[in-house]
């Protein structure tokens, strides 16, 4: 029995040598890197065709979107970030965080009367993926406001929907200053429906 723990020991002292010897060695050939973005592409959701929402419209009791339980929302985006990340070649992992602020111009069809809506927000999005491959899956938490837009500046006046918002999804990485996202966000806004969002990014 003692030979037993003698080699028992044995073993778990190797096991932790080697593995704080492979720690060493990817963090001495990891390194950080802190890039500045910016991006732009588009987004759809589902807005809940309530009272206030047929008022700010105009629909009519009668029409077709009357009866509409939720009208639809494209929005073409843009949005500036911070991306923190580490590199571990040697693992071949990469993990990080982006911190951006975003900005959107939508509008909702509803036949004749067509109205306009803006939208502004701020996430956090962490990631971490294969750096061989430049795919990297994401999830972050955010907050956004939605209001109608009486013009195109990022100033939010009158009647405002707002709250958090969480999203999910990956992006690809072409070359070292272009990428690409695909998305889908969960939000107070749009009764936590999934909103699909495409976005082009270019670093710098």
């Amino acid at each position: 029995m003692k030979i037993v723990k003698k080699k028992t020991k044995t073993y778990t002292y190797n096991y932790i040598t080697a593995l704080a010897a492979l720690l060493l060695v990817s963090s001495s050939m990891a390194y950080a890197d802190t890039r500045f973005y910016v991006q732009a592409g588009g987004s759809v959701g589902l807005l809940k065709n309530d009272a206030s929402l047929k008022q700010i419209n105009g629909i009519q009791p009668g029409s077709y979107f009357y009866n509409l339980k939720s009208l639809p929302l494209p929005i073409i985006q843009a949005s500036i970030g911070l991306d923190q990340r580490l590199n571990l070649p040697s693992i071949n992992l990469v993990m990080g965080v982006k911190i951006e602020l975003g900005y959107g111009l939508g509008f909702i069809p509803v036949g004749d009367f067509t109205n306009s809506y803006k939208m502004a927000g701020a996430d956090a999005l962490f990631y971490i993926g294969a750096y061989r491959f430049k795919l990297y899956p994401f999830a972050g938490i955010g907050y956004e406001r939605i209001n109608q837009a009486l013009d195109i500046t990022p100033f939010f006046t009158g009647p405002i929907l707002e709250g958090m918002r969480a999203q999910g999804g990956f992006f690809y990485e072409m070359d070292d200053k272009s990428a690409v996202s695909l998305a889908a966000i969960f939000s107070k806004n749009f009764e936590y429906k999934p909103r699909l969002s495409f976005n082009y990014e270019f670093k710098f």
